[in-house]
């Protein structure tokens, strides 16, 4: 099939850059480069019913249900708001080709037009695969409808080749694919001269971490590794993008925190490009997750990585590539032995332009051509 117009319901604005890691604004982004009109739909949760949820119902059945992801995206109360926007959408886009939802949540029943679903894993994934728990009964209830919408929509893409092959699995009726790459969401405006970042980094004593609060105890772990690495190497610094000094006790010198650093703000951009070109290693260590996109976005500027080797990752570039570095065990010790292996790498250059090869082709352009490949060949079945 040929598409002229989508309408897309994403958890937010899919126009503003801080919505689901900028997946939604380059998707559509580039969909509109292609000539195809564009309706943006909001589906993300209303503040009011979402604050009274929290602070209310969620406290009392966390009380039941300890470690529940159960939030009030997942309520019936949404549920129901939601279905009146993609109701109303319906009505709204009646030229509409398809209906693009960037999550494995909801199809659009009330159209014969087909419903396309993108997104990274399923809840069931991330409670069974990241937290290792059975789902809770709130729990269970969502994963059906989940479960539903992946069965009834035409087309239902994951990131990540491991999540696809496991819902296969699930769901061996559904059309549930993998385009075979990823993307590297970039907004980077300068030229990229390969000679002039190798010698910056190569000089460069700069260690840059990136992760919000949910990588806390990572950061704490590169911290304390930070403080050993210091006494031979007093030159070292350490960059935290996404967290806030406020988030630890107390910070050794030459750690700074950058907080959040918002893309669509100029001097912020350039902070956050400039931290990754001058960085000599970028380092995550937290386990089963460490930041995809972050880390991808790191290689592609030509930086080495030492990471925690999570399914993901390792399923993509392999379980020894030459420009990372798998920490395998928790103690500072260990970690500052892994960070000391690639910053004494004899062929330091030679791991940089690895890292970057191994990524360079995960752009936008790339993967669309991929995704509206798909899509037209939906003519031919």
């Amino acid at each position: 099939m040929n598409l002229k117009e989508i309408t897309v319901f994403a958890n937010g604005d899919s126009s503003k850059i801080k919505t689901w890691s900028n997946v939604p604004y380059f998707l559509t982004r580039q969909l509109i480069a292609r000539g195809i009109k564009i309706n943006r739909i909001n589906i993300g949760p209303e503040r009011r019913f979402e604050l009274f949820f929290e602070r209310r119902i969620f406290k009392i059945w966390k009380f039941f249900s300890k470690n529940t992801v159960f939030h009030f995206e997942r309520t019936s109360l949404h549920r129901w708001i939601t279905q009146n926007k993609i109701k109303k959408a319906t009505r709204d886009f009646p030229s509409t080709d398809a209906w693009l939802f960037m999550n494995f949540s909801y199809y659009n029943k009330y159209s014969e037009r087909p419903s396309f679903l993108f997104c990274d894993w399923t809840l069931e994934y991330l409670i069974k695969n990241r937290l290792g728990r059975k789902p809770d009964f709130l729990e269970q209830g969502y994963i059906k409808k989940q479960n539903k919408a992946i069965a009834e929509a035409k087309i239902v893409i994951s990131l990540f080749p491991k999540i696809a092959r496991l819902m296969q699995d699930i769901h061996p009726s559904a059309n549930i694919c993998h385009l075979n790459t990823n993307v590297i969401n970039s907004f980077y405006k300068g030229s990229l001269n390969e000679s002039e970042v190798l010698i910056s980094k190569t000089g460069s004593n700069s260690l840059v971490f990136i992760g919000d609060i949910k990588y806390i105890e990572g950061a704490r772990s590169l911290i304390a590794a930070y403080n050993i690495l210091k006494i031979d190497r007093q030159s070292l610094t350490l960059h935290l993008i996404g967290l806030n000094s406020q988030d630890f006790d107390e910070l050794p010198t030459g750690v700074t925190c950058y907080g959040y650093l918002d893309k669509e703000e100029v001097s912020e951009c350039k902070t956050y490009y400039d931290l990754i070109m001058n960085a000599k290693v970028f380092i995550n260590p937290t386990p089963l997750w460490g930041g995809y996109s972050s880390t991808i976005e790191a290689m592609f500027f030509y930086t080495p990585v030492v990471i925690a080797p999570y399914e993901d990752f390792t399923d993509t570039f392999g379980e020894s590539p030459s420009f990372a570095v798998y920490t395998k065990k928790q103690g500072a010790c260990d970690l500052a032995a892994d960070i000391e292996k690639m910053l004494n790498a004899t062929d330091y250059k030679q791991l940089c332009i690895d890292a970057h090869q191994a990524v360079h082709d995960y752009t936008w352009e790339n993967y669309v051509d991929k995704f509206l490949y798909i899509i037209k060949g939906l003519n031919e079945k």
